[in-house]
């Protein structure tokens, strides 16, 4: 029996090989933007902006919907001390405005804004500085000072401990909750039927005694770390007074709502589980297995993957390897904590039958979890990551290093007990069954026996480690995010482009090429006359002498031919000009040219759509990836559906031994 499960066995291995190789090649392939955390992509007057006039009002554009109820900006001047200004008005759900209203002397300002995102639930803040000049043109003295410094701090992409302490329970919460159900389920009842009566109801009654109390316990974890989630939160936005319009104004808090209503309703489904028997327990576990999975959905509504643009899509592949997780981790945890009590409770062959058969089963669970969880992590990289640098130059790409770090022993471990102790428990509960073991024998399968169950409590550690490194991305912005944000702020080190930029009324686009970080602006980004802004700035420090920038415009039909455009310097490293450039709808390709003297020159490509169908017009719906991504996404969802249909295969080979 076992020599006839190699190919199959080798076939999942190879499948698990393959999505592997997917994975690497998600952190080459480019996708459509997914923004995490409501990151500043432009703002009036743009950063580091000198002023003839002060400003009458202060605009905002984020990249991401905000909840009005938590969001706030700030204007200091450098005394320091802050200035009035009114509420903040919004154009459209993620950009906003404010009016000065007294009037700015001469000076240096600093703008200091908290939100928090409507889709991901999470908080963040940044600020800029820009300067009113003097009325004869010349930029006052003064500078920020330290103590706005310190307050206008963007948050930092580090980890915090508290927050991933957080974040951790509730996932580990979560993961007990559904993987326990699951296992009772789909493990333990199809497994009880090897048994006699009596040792049927003895496990089932402890079974789902451990499942109920390890529910309970599940569940204050969950609810201990959403109230300290909450917390931060409030913290974040300016002070615990923030606590009562976070709950009951933003989707963060519906959300958080949400789920304790589903905690009680797992803690009722525990208790009548608790309390019924025979075929009343299949319902009572399956609210509770709907009930957990609900507190799942809660987390990926608010996650990285909420983020608009086929959220369809995101959110489901988030959740469906949030479950997948948590059926896998959740399983062996459980098994964790009941097989001593199963091996206690059992004797003689009977003990070694019910340990092959429950093995069985839940390798057959393990399997689709993990090719699930392997799928579903494959195409969430596509959407995180535009290049392998991002790998090891954001924090994101390292913590994704870490967690894939525990994930390989995690596999290893699995994959020894998958096939090498499983076949050896399944051969000795076959050999039980038909009497032919001696008592020799039988010290043999003791041992092996509690080889299981070390290797499962291993694996169970591995796996409650990972949930650190989920709990760790789960607070960070992905590295798409990072490599964005920074493009906003001319600090970017990858090429990036903002897909609601043609709502706002304008295309905006950045790129760093050999040390130089080139920005885009154009406005309104229609056919005709246009304003066409170019920002020139350095990842190392001066930019230099600047000659020449120059677009130039290219048409993908030839015959409308391409135009050439200079731009006159408007000032502190920006370039712009009026130009009709854009004289037809279609994919226009703007170069722009930077000429310095003694260096090569600089020339950045820019994709700009003009005229045609965007991502304004998109839905939840939509399909998320384009091209080499999307070929990659498919090829994901192609291998992991071959995975499932193997272990199927595999399930239906070798079930029937056993009962």
């Amino acid at each position: 029996m076992v020599d006839s499960l190699i190919s199959v066995r080798t076939l999942l291995l190879g499948i698990v090989v393959g999505l592997l190789g997917v994975a690497g090649w998600a952190a080459f392939a480019g996708t459509p933007s997914s923004f995490a955390h409501a990151v500043q992509l432009a703002s009036s007057p743009a950063p580091k902006e000198q002023l003839l006039e002060w400003p009458r009002t202060i605009s905002l554009s984020f990249s991401e919907p905000l909840e009005p109820s938590v969001t706030s900006v700030q204007i200091w001047d450098t005394s320091p001390a802050e200035l009035p200004v009114s509420a903040p008005t919004y154009q459209s759900e993620d950009s906003l405005t404010v009016d000065v209203i007294d009037e700015l002397p001469p000076g240096i300002y600093t703008v200091i804004w908290r939100n928090l995102s409507t889709v991901d639930g999470h908080t963040w803040a940044g600020s800029f500085t820009f300067t009113v000049l003097n009325p004869e043109g010349t930029v006052p003295g003064g500078s920020v000072p330290t103590e706005l410094l310190d307050l206008a701090q963007a948050p930092s992409n580090t980890p915090d401990l508290l927050d991933t302490t957080a974040r951790w329970i509730v996932l580990l919460g979560s993961a007990v909750m559904l993987g326990g159900v699951a296992y009772v389920l789909l493990v333990l009842l199809p497994s009880l039927r090897v048994l006699s009566g009596e040792s049927q109801n003895a496990l089932r009654k402890l079974s789902v005694g451990i499942l109920v109390a390890s529910t309970a316990i599940a569940a204050f974890f969950v609810l201990q770390g959403s109230l300290i989630q909450l917390l931060m939160q409030a913290d974040d936005l300016g002070g615990l007074d923030k606590v009562d319009n976070l709950l009951t104004e933003t989707r963060f808090g519906k959300f958080l709502i949400a789920r304790q209503a589903l905690l009680l309703a797992t803690l009722v489904a525990a208790f009548l589980a608790w309390h019924t028997k025979g075929s009343a327990l299949i319902p009572a576990l399956l609210v509770l297995l709907v009930s957990a999975f609900g507190v799942i959905f809660t987390q990926s509504m608010v996650s990285h993957a909420a983020a608009p643009h086929g959220e369809f899509w995101k959110i489901t592949t988030d959740l469906l390897h949030l479950a997948a997780a948590s059926l896998w981790i959740g399983g062996l945890i459980h098994v964790g904590l009941a097989m001593p009590r199963w091996l206690e409770e059992l004797s003689g062959p009977a003990r070694t039958i019910f340990t092959a058969a429950s093995f069985r089963h839940f390798s057959v669970l393990a399997a689709f979890s993990v090719v699930i969880l392997m799928v579903s992590g494959v195409i969430s990289a596509f959407a995180q990551f535009t290049s392998f640098s991002q790998l090891f130059d954001t924090n994101y790409g390292l913590s994704l290093i870490g967690k894939m770090g525990i994930m390989l022993p995690l596999l290893a471990v699995a994959g020894l007990g998958a096939f090498r102790l499983q076949p050896r428990i399944v051969e000795a509960g076959i050999q039980l069954r038909g009497a032919a073991i001696d008592d020799g024998s039988e010290s043999a399968v003791a041992n092996l026996q509690r080889l299981v169950t070390n290797m499962v409590r291993l694996e169970a550690v591995f796996a409650i480690l990972v949930l650190v490194a989920v709990a760790v991305l789960a607070q960070l912005q992905p590295a798409r995010a990072v490599g964005e944000a920074r493009a906003a702020s001319g600090e970017t080190d990858i090429a990036s482009a903002d897909p609601l930029a043609e709502e706002r009324g304008y295309v905006l686009r950045a790129s760093q090429i050999g040390g130089l970080v080139v920005s885009l602006k154009i406005e309104p980004g229609l056919v005709g006359l246009n304003n066409f802004e170019v920002g020139v700035g350095s990842e190392f420090g001066a930019v230099g002498e600047v000659l020449l920038v120059r677009l130039d415009f290219e048409h993908p039909d030839p015959e409308i031919g391409g135009s050439r455009l200079e731009l006159p310097l408007l000032g502190s490293q920006k370039y712009a000009t009026d130009g009709p450039n854009l004289s037809q709808p279609g994919e226009w390709i703007v170069s722009a040219t930077v000429e310095r003297p003694g260096e090569d020159d600089i020339t950045a490509n820019f994709d700009v759509p003009v005229g045609v169908e965007t991502d304004g017009d998109s839905t939840i719906w939509d399909w998320p990836f384009d091209g080499m991504a999307s070929t990659g996404a498919l090829i994901a969802l192609g291998v992991g559906a071959a995975g499932l249909v193997l272990t199927l295969v595999w399930q239906r080979r070798n079930m029937g031994h056993l009962t």
